[in-house]
């Protein structure tokens, strides 16, 4: 799994360092996108990534998807409050492609 986080974190800073050289709020855009994608699915892998009996599984499981859910929230949230301005059409692109 460190593995599709570590693609995923490149292909985010990637794609913003190619659209910075035409458009800086477009290229924060991205990074922002991705990063609301990558930190709480990191999170996740991360609660994943412990060797555990099936019973501890199941509940790390929930445990990780509660927090990816609350990350996910708290970063949205974040993002809509604080930054200004925002290419709301690159930061939507940017969390759909590095979410597939």
């Amino acid at each position: 799994m460190l593995k599709i986080v570590i693609a995923q974190f490149c292909l985010t800073l990637l794609a913003a360092t190619a659209v910075a050289w035409f458009d800086w709020v477009a290229a924060y855009s991205i990074a922002l996108g991705g990063f609301v994608a990558l930190v709480p699915g990191a999170f996740l892998a991360w609660r994943m990534s412990f060797d555990k009996s099936s019973g501890q599984a199941l509940r790390s499981l929930v445990m990780g998807q509660l927090g990816k859910l609350g990350i996910s929230v708290v970063m949205f949230a974040s993002v809509f409050i604080w930054v200004r301005p925002l290419n709301v059409l690159m930061f939507f692109v940017a969390l759909a492609l590095i979410i597939v």
